[in-house]
């Protein structure tokens, strides 16, 4: 049975979202990472942010949203979406924490002596260890779904 067109339509959607967001929460944690190896007010950061293994998981979810976009032999159980779609919610979390601590140390970088004020991350790097928490928690419901859902 071939995809109806709304189904596919959903389908390609949420995974081509799913992928624009990796690619630019890609792109937000090279910038973060830039200001953590770069300026020095900010190597504190250094392990907790490596910690994260966001990179890794990124390149893992690209390849995971590939090959979902190249399954097209049902339609996706009603599972799989919501998983898909707890995923991309999870996605969104992370990049906008990103954003912020990104933000955050612009605005930081910016103050006058900056580089003798301490930058307090605590809090960004809380939520950070939460969204790594709630990605990896809904990267791993949507691999049971597919266990159990094979196509």
């Amino acid at each position: 049975m071939m995809l109806s067109t709304s189904q596919m339509l959903g389908k390609e959607l949420l995974c081509s979202s799913i992928a624009t967001i990796a690619h630019t929460l890609s792109g937000t944690l090279g910038a973060v990472v830039q200001f953590v190896y770069h300026e020095d007010q900010f190597k504190h950061l250094a392990n907790d942010i490596a910690e994260l293994n966001l990179k890794t998981d990124i390149a893992l979810l690209d390849v995971i949203v590939e090959h979902l976009e190249s399954t097209q032999a049902r339609p996706p159980s009603r599972c799989l979406q919501l998983s898909i779609q707890h995923l991309h919610h999870a996605l969104s979390e992370m990049h906008q924490a990103l954003q912020n601590l990104h933000r955050q140390m612009e605005a930081h970088r910016q103050l006058w002596f900056s580089a003798y004020r301490s930058f307090d991350a605590e809090g960004h790097l809380r939520l950070l260890r939460l969204c790594k928490q709630r990605l990896d928690h809904h990267f791993d419901r949507l691999v049971t779904v597919r266990q159990l859902f094979p196509r």
